[in-house]
């Protein structure tokens, strides 16, 4: 409804009052205050503004296009998390292993010496059988199940974690002669890798060369 209508309607009567003229028009719910007459504003009764079908399947659409991104990047990075984790916590394994066979090696004699079974072929072994400082033959080995097992006599036990799997186990040994006035030297050459998804075919490779304190005899 228009100012003109209300011009026609309360001017004829000729009240100095427009107000009072309104008053008819607001029980009829046709203004809903004088305010919107002054203010030369059409009134009328709007429903509520809401949004369409399409903006919705729009709005969908583009939440689940984010949302999908976001939660495979995070899914990548705990893949990858978990995958570093795995390599972290096998060498680590690895290294207190190698820790543990220099440290015999270093109090010990007589390594694969004629009578020792090390399955030797041009000083490079797969095993290692020597005398350690506390009067045993000790052995180290593959089990042929991808882990390090360390013997005594006959009874052999696992030393390597679950989570390592041993590629290559080798020992090259020199200066084992009596006569040739050098302390024994072994070197140990290792690779492993973690066994977890994603990460078994890379290989860790280690190395390490450590010399008897005893000489042969």
């Amino acid at each position: 409804m228009s100012r003109d209508l209300f011009s026609r309607t309360c001017g004829k009567k000729g009240f100095t009052q427009p107000h009072l003229c309104l008053r008819p028009f607001l029980k009829k719910g046709l203004y809903r205050s004088a305010d919107n007459v002054y203010g030369h504003f059409d009134i009328e009764r709007k429903s509520g503004a809401g949004f369409t079908l399409v903006e919705l399947i729009v709005a969908i659409g583009i939440f689940s296009i984010v949302t999908t991104i976001a939660v495979g990047g995070f899914v990548s990075v705990l893949r990858t998390q978990r995958q570093a984790a795995a390599l972290v916590s096998a060498n680590s394994n690895i290294s207190l292993i190698i820790e543990q066979i220099a440290r015999e090696i270093r109090t010990g004699d007589n390594f694969c010496v004629s009578g020792y079974n090390c399955s030797c072929a041009l000083n490079v072994c797969t095993s290692l059988q020597f005398h350690n400082a506390r009067n045993e033959v000790a052995t180290y080995r593959t089990d042929g199940a991808g882990a390090i097992e360390r013997g005594v006599g006959s009874q052999f036990q696992k030393i390597t974690a679950q989570n390592v799997n041993v590629r290559y186990l080798s020992f090259v040994i020199s200066g084992q002669n009596p006569n040739d006035g050098f302390p024994p030297k072994i070197t140990i050459s290792i690779g492993v890798s973690a066994k977890a998804a994603g990460v078994e075919a890379n290989v860790i490779n280690l190395q390490t060369t450590i010399s008897s304190r005893q000489p042969d005899t």
